[in-house]
């Protein structure tokens, strides 16, 4: 924004404050206030503590999907990770599917491993080989909307990349 010097007003709203950006310093270093010092073995506020390795994480989404509307959940899963998703349909059935991309074709490009239709069930995927993974769910069997709730478990190093829509 230009300040045009007649008009003193403007010039003044976009002008900062010392009082406020000394504020935003102090807020900002209160991010770092909570790290404990070097050679501490008590955990930073900000870290979760660690899940023993065979502990499954677990995630929940849900969603209102209208017709011809989906959803979609992205997994990077390195060797022997596990995801499970549970899902549960109010309303009526949802279409599904579990596919894979290849790590060096466009995302449009994949490959089917397991679909169907449901109002409820659990679809795991524990692939043989790393990759990229997709949960995807669409509303294209009614002309009504319906509400779906997929409880995630991701055991090992399994990583959730994006959560669409």
């Amino acid at each position: 924004m230009v300040a045009v010097r007649r008009r003193r007003w403007q010039a003044d709203a976009v002008r900062p404050s010392v009082g406020a950006l000394l504020l935003a310093a102090v807020v900002a270093m209160g991010a770092f206030a909570s790290v404990p010092p070097a050679g501490s073995t008590e955990p930073a506020v900000a870290q979760a503590p660690a899940a023993p390795p065979g502990d499954p994480r677990v995630l929940s989404f849900a969603w209102t999907l209208y017709p011809r509307m989906w959803a979609e959940l992205d997994l990077r899963l390195a060797t022997a990770a596990e995801a499970v998703a549970e899902i549960t349909v109010d309303g009526g059935e949802v279409s599904w599917n579990l596919h894979s991309h290849a790590s060096e074709a466009p995302t449009s490009t994949y490959t089917v491993l397991a679909q169907g239709v449901t109002a409820r069930t659990t679809v795991r995927c524990a692939p043989d080989a790393p990759g990229l993974y997709s949960y995807l769910f669409g509303n294209d069997r009614g002309s009504t909307p319906v509400r779906i709730r997929i409880e995630l478990r991701l055991t090992g190093d399994a990583r959730l990349l994006a959560v669409k829509p």
